[in-house]
């Protein structure tokens, strides 16, 4: 984070959010145990991020917090092309009065448009489960996480606008903003279909060669082929050459489940002599 900060000020979003995260675990924490070991953690990471900034960065060394709120006042606002002007949907507009829009306008129209309208669906369903779930939001989990990536692009936009900062050249000074917006562009993909993966670190020639079953249960017996009826569960046993991929040692399968309320799900591997492995687990309604 040190480093990060040093090369753009952009850092000082996870300075903050790191930590914070981590003191909500220290809250959410089940035992003394678990609250030492991430107090310890949040420690051990102030200070390095802190350390390598002082490090890095030489114009600190004479006053550190008072040359560091400094270089945040002047670089956000960036007086000397402050009475410029920037071009803005064919028109030119002060740089010091920018419309509230120019950040989104330019992002909208030079994101490819697949990557924009997954992206929207990514940030979108992350708050819809943050909403619909509120404790997978506070736990240390992917919700969480997605819900990050979410405020590191909403926060720096708001702050441009009520800060009233200065840009231009497009939104070249905020392509920060891309990475975390990606991330959430292949939540949104996920998100078109309902996938279950299969991954093995370490995946060795037996691993492969045992088949794969794969049984669903729907909330409404109605979903269920005619032939299945009987058994109550959707069998999608598969092989892992019809389904898998081999690389660097590595194995990784995928199936799409089908598209009707599913309440649990059955999995593992079996051969002739019987079952390899077997995980079975409920899905949320």
């Amino acid at each position: 984070m040190g480093l990060l900060t040093g090369t753009r000020l952009a850092g000082l979003l996870f300075f903050a959010a790191v930590p914070g995260l981590r003191a909500l675990d220290l809250v959410l924490a089940a035992d003394a145990s678990e609250r030492r070991r991430v107090a310890v953690a949040v420690a051990a990471f102030a200070l390095a991020a802190v350390a390598t900034l002082y490090a890095v960065w030489p114009w600190l060394w004479t006053d550190p917090l008072a040359r560091s709120a400094e270089a945040f006042e002047f670089l956000s606002r960036f007086s000397p092309v402050r009475d410029g002007f920037a071009l803005f949907r064919g028109s030119l507009v002060r740089m010091d009065d920018l419309p509230p829009e120019y950040v989104p306008w330019w992002f909208a129209i030079t994101a490819p448009p697949f990557v924009l309208l997954a992206g929207l669906a990514g940030g979108g369903g992350t708050l819809y489960e943050a909403v619909r779930r509120p404790s997978g939001a506070l736990r240390n989990t992917d919700a969480r996480f997605q819900l990050l990536l979410v405020a590191c692009l909403v926060l720096p936009v708001l702050y441009i606008v009520l800060r009233d900062s200065t840009l231009y050249d497009g939104w070249r000074h905020v392509y920060f903003l891309w990475a975390p917006f990606c991330v959430l562009a292949a939540f949104g993909v996920h998100l078109g279909g309902r996938t279950l993966h299969f991954v093995s670190r370490e995946c060795a020639g037996a691993d492969a060669a045992a088949r794969f079953f794969l049984h669903v249960v729907p909330a409404d017996a109605g979903d269920l082929p005619e032939a299945r009826g009987a058994s109550g569960f959707d069998n999608l046993d598969f092989a892992f050459r019809d389904r898998g991929l081999r690389y660097e040692g590595q194995c990784m399968a995928s199936v799409m489940l089908p598209d009707y309320a599913i309440t649990r799900v059955a999995t593992g591997q079996f051969t002739p002599e019987g079952e390899v492995w077997r995980v079975e687990f409920a899905l949320p309604p």
